[in-house]
């Protein structure tokens, strides 16, 4: 015969009680200050922090143990607290003995039996592992989200991110009716300093020329490297009718003098072909291609020249 065990009697943790658990099993920490912000309870781990006991605590103000930026931050999220909100926020503090400590902080309001506000339930958990990863986590998907938007080589934005800003580009333009030209880039001379001095070389050439690039066009127009000896140069902002042989002079200027490497020196020139909307399509793609198109018309035209696609 089996004879079933009577069921545990379930005894009630009392208020203190369930504080006690949070502080020793979870690490919350938790105090009651009444409206002068005086502590009219605290957890033995709160009292740790201030190397003191809970029995010190009593009867202290909070300006008693925290320093005043502290207290500049609490005093806004406690005055909600006193007029009946709670709130929560985090903070850069102090706990046991420990600087820059990440704690999330929640601030309730202590009623009493008729239900008017009287004081604070201020309760704060430890997440400095949990913010300081997550932190660690976003600054690397940003510099991944970087990497992936710029040529390794000469630190200029690729063809993907060419890709983006030339759509956003158009899309402004379709709303505000303004052109939009490309300058397609393709340099002359490079392939000899690959097939002569090596690729090392012909990096040492292609970072020269992007910064010559970027000292050719406005503070206001992109330059992007478009693969291999390839550059793009978008100009979205005050387009006039001359503003991109304006800008397509200035290259040249640029490039004028040699390109000094390690191994010599070499002269460099480019054929550019120039896509502009209006009057070609609001069409990133056909831009692009466009542009490419005029180009090979410069270089067949003797190279270091402009070719502008028709409407």
């Amino acid at each position: 015969m089996i004879i079933a065990s009577p069921p545990a009697r379930m005894v009630p943790l009392s208020g203190v009680e369930i504080l006690r658990l949070l502080d020793d099993s979870l690490g919350a920490t938790v105090s009651v200050v009444g409206r002068d912000l005086r502590f009219r309870y605290v957890t033995a781990g709160f009292a740790q922090a201030f190397n003191l006991t809970w029995q010190q605590m009593m009867g202290m103000s909070i300006r008693d143990v925290y320093p005043d930026t502290e207290i500049d931050q609490f005093l806004p999220y406690a005055q909600r607290a006193l007029a009946g909100e709670s709130v929560s926020y985090e903070r850069l503090g102090r706990i046991h003995q420990h600087e820059n400590v990440w704690r999330s902080v929640s601030l309730n309001p202590w009623r009493n039996a008729s239900g008017a506000v009287i004081g604070i339930v201020h309760s704060s958990l430890e997440v400095h592992q949990l913010k300081t990863t997550t932190e660690a986590l976003r600054l690397a998907n940003e510099q991944l989200r970087i990497l992936a938007l710029h040529d390794q080589l000469t630190g200029l934005p690729n063809r993907h991110s060419l890709n983006e800003r030339l759509g956003v580009a158009l899309t402004r333009a379709a709303r505000s009716h303004g052109p939009v030209a490309l300058l397609f880039i393709d340099l002359d001379g490079f392939k000899r300093v690959n097939d002569e001095f090596g690729h090392a070389a012909g990096d040492e050439v292609l970072s020269e020329v992007a910064k010559r690039l970027q000292l050719a066009v406005r503070a206001t127009d992109v330059v992007a490297r478009f693969g291999g000896d390839e550059f793009v140069v978008l100009l979205d902002t005050e387009v006039r009718h001359d503003t991109p042989q304006r800008v397509c002079q200035r290259i040249f200027d640029q490039l004028e003098a040699p390109c000094v490497f390690t191994q010599g020196q070499a002269s460099i020139g480019a054929s550019i072909g120039v896509a502009q909307h209006p009057p070609l399509p609001n069409h990133a793609g056909n831009l692009i291609k466009r542009a490419d198109a005029a180009m090979y018309l410069a270089k067949q035209a003797g190279k270091g020249c402009v070719r502008h696609a028709g409407g």
